[in-house]
């Protein structure tokens, strides 16, 4: 996983960028409160 700032993590999210680099998709899975977690 790629560190990066959130102005620039919402500037590559807004031009339609592929951000998938950036996200910790294992921690988001072990938060206790994450009933569903939805990829498109």
């Amino acid at each position: 996983m790629k560190t990066i700032t959130a102005k620039e993590f919402d500037e590559k999210f807004d031009n339609g960028e592929d951000i998938t680099e950036y996200l910790d998709f294992l921690n988001a899975i072990k938060l206790k409160n994450v009933k569903r977690l939805k990829i498109s």
